[in-house]
């Protein structure tokens, strides 16, 4: 039998024509126009094999197949420059931008063929649906194209390509690479457009998975009903009721569903990338510093902060290279003192990276400064002996120098404060060995570290000492253990004052 809208040779069976759609409603009216001929208020299809084969493969599902596609790859070029953020040397920027000329050149070859079948449907079908995503795909392969020398030039760089280099060394290819502004706007429009067309797409492959595309007689907003609820187009339901299929509950719900996919990954996707795509960097953690000088006129040191990250990456090795110190008090310190260290850093670089840093200060407390002893029993044993064992051998040098043959005992340790510098001193009782008129039967030598402080003990410390006999304030030898104290209350050096106390 013949269809009864478009004239066309289709089984009997059929409820519907294959070829434009139409239930097939017998009414005297219909099989009269049969008789006259096909309807000419509908679009009249040439027969040949070109014809026939432009509109299979520019079918509504075909259309909608392709913008798809476009769609994927448009989605697969957004994912690798979103990579572009987190660059890791050069190698990794090689092997992140060499699939993208490939998948810039799919996006703009399935851009023009869903612009192209579209237009052919259209042609077909008067569909503005399809002119709709005919126009979509357009402006997306338009604004694709304007940014093809620059991918190209980018194509040959990654393919090691120096011949198709010199011929993308063109003035206006310099021109736009000075510009970036302009080649991002295209890219952006691009890419909207191409979510654009993806969205639409799916759209219209629900509509035509359950039912064949018609065949109006103009292109209008009648081909559109789908898309509007029933009271906003009863005026076009009384005119064409019998002529257009409304779409299914279950395709709307489809189609509600793959719409709502998609905007939760695109959301999700920008969710996460703005706040839980970063990198955590932690600038004092391992911070250490040494503090230098004595106790009340020391200064801080920075001795090391190996900070914890991907040193392949150049970007934030640099971001960390330029990371200043700054302290709270960096002079003048004492033991017991606390300073603070900041870590100031480029926040519009840690931002661009996508670094969140953490831990940006770091308190220390002053310690191991040398310091002056405050009395005598801050002064360690470990020095009070030390000091006995040098100064015996001392001394017994200095009698061996003076020809003096004596025997010597320990009289004590004392620590002298001074008002500018501070002494220890061992004093040795000298008996002589035998009687001799020139030689006293009794006298006091000491051993004297001058400047004494908490660094005595240290390997590389120099301290002045001195080796001698001890005299009273008259010039007379100390001859008993009782002048001994007196005889070194005697202000010396810058020491305008003294006090002396018995370590041992």
């Amino acid at each position: 039998m013949k269809c009864i809208q478009c004239g066309k040779e289709i089984d009997d069976d059929l409820k519907f024509c294959p070829y434009c759609g139409t239930k097939q409603t017998r009414t005297e009216s219909s099989v009269k126009q049969l008789n006259e001929g096909p309807n000419v208020n509908y679009h009249k299809e040439d027969d040949s094999r070109l014809n026939q084969y432009l509109t299979k493969i520019s079918s509504g599902k075909m259309t909608a197949i392709s913008g798809i596609i476009n769609g994927i790859c448009i989605l697969v070029m957004v994912y690798i420059v979103s990579k572009l953020k987190h660059l890791e040397g050069l190698e990794e920027l090689y092997k992140t931008l060499k699939p993208l000329p490939g998948v810039y050149y799919c996006s703009l070859f399935f851009a023009i063929v869903t612009c192209l079948i579209s237009i052919i449907n259209v042609v077909h079908h008067k569909d503005l649906k399809t002119l709709i995503l005919a126009v979509l795909s357009g402006i997306e392969t338009l604004m694709l194209a304007a940014n093809l020398r620059i991918i190209s030039l980018l194509n040959n760089v990654v393919s090691f390509n120096l011949n198709g280099l010199s011929n993308y060394s063109s003035y206006d290819t310099l021109n736009d690479l000075d510009n970036p502004s302009k080649l991002i706007g295209y890219f952006r429009m691009s890419i909207g457009f191409g979510i654009f067309v993806l969205i639409f797409s799916i759209v219209l492959l629900v509509i035509f998975m359950k039912r064949s595309q018609e065949v109006y007689n103009q292109i209008s907003i009648d081909s559109l009903k789908e898309f509007y609820p029933k009271n906003l187009i009863s005026s076009v339901n009384s005119l064409q009721n019998n002529q257009v299929k409304k779409i299914s509950k279950k395709q709307k719900m489809i189609g509600a569903i793959v719409i709502a996919l998609i905007v939760a990954v695109f959301g999700g996707y920008n969710i996460w990338d703005n706040f839980f795509n970063y990198t955590k960097i932690d600038l004092t953690k391992h911070l250490k510093v040494t503090f230098d000088g004595r106790s009340g006129d020391g200064s801080v040191v920075f001795k090391e902060n190996p900070v914890e990250y991907d040193k392949s990456d150049a970007q934030i090795t640099d971001f960390v290279d330029d990371v200043d110190y700054h302290y709270s008090k960096d002079s003048g310190l004492k033991n017991g003192d606390t300073i603070t260290v900041t870590a100031v850093y480029n926040k519009e670089n840690a931002k661009k990276l996508k670094l969140k840093v953490v831990n940006v200060s770091k308190k220390f407390k002053v310690s191991h400064l040398i310091y002056r002893f405050s009395n005598a029993k801050q002064v360690s044993q470990k020095i009070v002996s030390t000091i006995k064992k040098v100064g015996l051998d001392e001394v017994d040098e200095r009698a061996n120098l003076d020809e003096h043959d004596r025997d010597f005992t320990l009289n004590g340790v004392y620590f002298i404060k001074g008002d500018e510098s501070d002494s220890l001193v061992v004093v040795y009782k000298g008996v002589a060995a035998s009687q001799d008129d020139y030689l006293s039967p009794v006298c006091y030598y000491y051993y004297e570290i001058n400047d004494i402080d908490s660094a005595y003990l240290n390997i590389d410390s120099d301290y002045q000492d001195q080796t001698s006999i001890l005299y009273k304030e008259n010039g007379d030898e100390v001859t008993n253990d009782a002048e001994v104290s007196s005889a070194l209350q005697q202000p010396y050096g810058v020491n305008t004052s003294v006090v002396v106390e018995k370590v041992e």
